[in-house]
């Protein structure tokens, strides 16, 4: 696991920069003025903040209002910062932070034990200077006793050598934005299946197109057995995660319903709103509140409870946060389906790292990328 350390409330208004003032999902540019302005009021970001200005300014004024209340007086800011800071000066140091987040803490002190990578290795820990390192090291195996150093060095002399080659000695930590790809059981192997193989278009009828075909409903069981679905499921193939979940916006019948979001859903889910809105259903976000960037269960069952117009509902949740790291309960999917909602889980950020049964977590919809969870190929998911 690797808990990314949240950017500064300046990065995240930058980052939410490129979805606020678009009206249609995903990428199309807005030219009304007056749309732009009634995005920029929905954006989730706004709960986190203070009431900005008049919208009525115009798009570009508000925007610059956010940034500079964002920069100058948020208490989220201010939280991000000094806990960005702190890491920034543990990681130089190899010593624990004494931050103030105690769950920051715990995933530092996972993420920090980790060994170093040298040219050499062995099944003995890799050795770093300084005690902090030492000290955590042995925190992380006592709280992991099955741990296992010699495989994990042969997994990465085998699969991942390119870390540790002259010049490079990388550690890699960016697994909510993509994996890293395996040497030999990947890029080796898929090679040689390209090599080996006539494989032809699945949609056309001749042995080389059979041959293909045969591999995407063998990769479509795989991936069914992988997550458990016990044949409840059909695995649709995307371009992406953003892909998955415009499809799901397109098709959901929305037609006087209600959509409900968590404040820190990917920006991509934020583009379901607009398909909603148009066929009459009410939007609704779930804040999120510091220190911890969590939602409220609280909050969350007054919305599920709220009364609607008498048309379907959609609850969208990541189960893991692409900005905080947050992991959502996984309960809330069967709590919204027991008052009458359906759910789309945006697991995108969180199996890369974590197992999702979906034998026992249900819901009714669930997006992914593989290149996250493999690294190769990219530009697949589900």
């Amino acid at each position: 696991h690797f808990f990314a350390a949240p950017p500064s409330a300046v990065m995240l208004a930058q980052t939410m920069s490129s979805s606020i003032l678009k009206k249609r999902f995903p990428f199309e540019p807005i030219d009304s003025p007056n749309t732009q302005d009634a995005a920029i009021s929905r954006c989730p970001a706004r709960q986190l903040l203070p009431p900005v200005g008049n919208p009525a300014r115009g798009a570009r004024a508000a925007a610059k209002e956010v940034l500079e209340e964002m920069h100058a007086i948020s208490e989220l800011d201010g939280l991000l910062q000094t806990e960005y800071s702190c890491f920034r000066r543990a990681l130089a140091s190899e010593r624990l932070p004494s931050c103030r987040n105690p769950h920051l803490r715990k995933e530092f002190r996972l993420t920090n034990a980790s060994p170093k990578p040298q040219a050499t290795h062995s099944s003995e820990p890799r050795k770093a200077s300084g005690n902090g390192f030492s000290s955590a090291f042995q925190t992380f195996l006592r709280d992991f006793p099955g741990y296992d150093q010699a495989q994990i060095d042969a997994l990465r002399r085998e699969e991942f050598r390119r870390l540790d080659e002259p010049g490079q000695a990388a550690v890699y930590l960016d697994y909510t934005g993509g994996s890293l790809y395996a040497e030999k059981a990947q890029l080796k192997a898929f090679t040689e299946l390209l090599g080996s193989a006539v494989l032809g278009n699945p949609h056309s009828r001749n042995p080389s197109s059979g041959a293909a075909d045969a591999l995407v409903e063998r990769t479509r069981e795989a991936i069914s057995e992988y997550f458990c679905t016990q044949g409840e499921y059909e695995v649709i193939f995307t371009l992406n995660a953003t892909h998955a979940v415009k499809l799901v916006a397109e098709s959901y019948p929305f037609h006087n319903g209600a959509l409900l979001l968590l404040s820190d859903n990917h920006n991509c889910v934020h583009g379901i709103r607009e398909y909603a809105a148009a066929a009459g259903a009410e939007v609704t976000y779930v804040p999120i509140s510091a220190p911890e960037l969590r939602a409220s269960e609280e909050d969350l069952v007054a919305f599920l409870d709220a009364p609607g117009k008498g048309g379907r509902r959609l609850l969208v949740y990541p189960a893991q946060s692409n900005f905080s790291g947050v992991q959502h309960p996984l309960e809330w999917i069967a709590l919204a389906q027991r008052k009458g909602w359906d759910v789309l889980l945006d697991a995108a950020a969180f199996v890369p790292t974590n197992r999702l049964d979906l034998s026992r977590w249900k819901p009714d919809f669930v997006d992914l990328s593989f290149y996250k969870m493999f690294g190769l190929p990219t530009g697949v998911g589900a």
